[in-house]
């Protein structure tokens, strides 16, 4: 999964580290209630935005899923202050595209 927007006129890597005072010191904690616990395991983000508008999506593996390497979205509603406070690190690096190579 790579991240892409209309023209990519920047690209990078994001690095982060899970805040401490995450409950269970995982992001499974951030599930909403109406998806069961048992089935779907948090394992990252997709975060977009334009302008003063963010959304973000949960990546959740379905443990019951045969295919291990597919990934269902969940729509969740945070703003960015909420976003940055389940890290305790976070480092975004961008240039432009002509300038850094990501592997696909």
């Amino acid at each position: 999964m790579q991240a892409k927007t209309q023209y990519n006129d920047l690209v990078g890597t994001v690095a982060a580290d899970i805040s401490d005072f995450m409950p269970g010191g995982n992001l499974d904690s951030l599930l909403p209630k109406n998806y069961d616990s048992n089935r779907y395991q948090v394992v990252g983000f997709d975060v977009w935005g334009s302008g003063e508008k963010m959304s973000c999506a949960l990546l959740c593996r379905d443990k019951e899923s045969d295919n291990d390497n597919s990934l269902i979205t969940i729509d969740v509603s945070y703003d960015s202050n909420q976003f940055f406070d389940f890290f305790k690190r976070f480092h975004m690096c961008l240039s432009y595209s002509e300038y850094i190579k990501i592997s696909k």
